[in-house]
């Protein structure tokens, strides 16, 4: 289920997004960086991979026990 967060932050990537065509621009994305919403190009989806911190699996652990 989402959450108010969820919600919240959903509602503002589509206002950014809207804004972003409105102004013209093409071949970007809606991402979040920090707690802003920003506009990056659609080749980072590819060219940037997903870094995972090793304190969530630890974190599963502790919590799973």
């Amino acid at each position: 289920r989402p959450t108010a967060f969820d919600r919240i932050l959903a509602s503002r990537f589509g206002v950014h997004a809207v804004q972003a065509l409105l102004r013209g621009e093409t071949g970007v994305m809606t991402a979040i960086n920090g707690s802003e919403v920003v506009s990056r190009p659609l080749s980072d989806a590819h060219r940037l991979k997903p870094v995972f911190d090793p304190l969530y699996a630890s974190l599963a652990e502790v919590l799973a026990t």
